[in-house]
């Protein structure tokens, strides 16, 4: 009888100790705030990785998409944003590239773009189209899941999508 007691005991105390399966309201309320701003993150111009699908209104080329190791990118990083300015990097199809952001409303001022210096055969040419037009930026549109980048006269410069 004593073994019996001393085993429930045990039982119970293991019990005790494993974790919760079911969540408080406070981790509830949490995970439905990160959720929701996961979901606005969408519709923002900081925070997803957009991916480019256009350069001058004309599709990457399949060639070129099958010579890179990854996705065109552009990444916004509003995290230490002070008074509209933000960090700017991703991958232009050779090196990874990064600058200074301005932002005010729809307006966008792209600092100087530093980057590594790979050598890509494939691929070192447009990544040299790709940040000339980077600079020529000035304004941006947000559609759906998709980015604009636009120069002076409000023509597309770069297209990218969230996909």
């Amino acid at each position: 009888m004593i073994r019996t007691l001393i085993a429930l005991l045990c039982t119970l105390a293991l019990v005790g100790c494993a974790p919760s399966t079911t969540q408080s309201p406070e981790t509830d309320a949490a995970s439905a705030a990160e959720s929701a701003m996961n979901d606005a993150s969408t519709n923002t111009l900081a925070g997803p990785n957009w991916l480019l699908v256009q350069i001058n209104g004309e599709d990457l080329a399949p060639a070129l998409l099958a010579a890179i190791a990854e996705p065109i990118s552009l990444r916004i990083d509003d995290q230490h944003m002070d008074a509209g300015a933000a960090k700017l990097s991703g991958f232009d199809g050779c090196n990874r590239y990064f600058a200074e952001l301005e932002i005010s409303g729809e307006r966008l001022q792209i600092g100087p773009i530093g980057a590594s210096k790979m050598y890509c055969q494939a691929s070192s040419d447009f990544a040299r189209r790709y940040q000339q037009q980077l600079r020529q930026v000035v304004r941006y549109a947000l559609n759906g899941d998709g980015l604009v980048l636009l120069d002076g006269s409000n023509q597309p410069l770069l297209r990218y999508s969230l996909r």
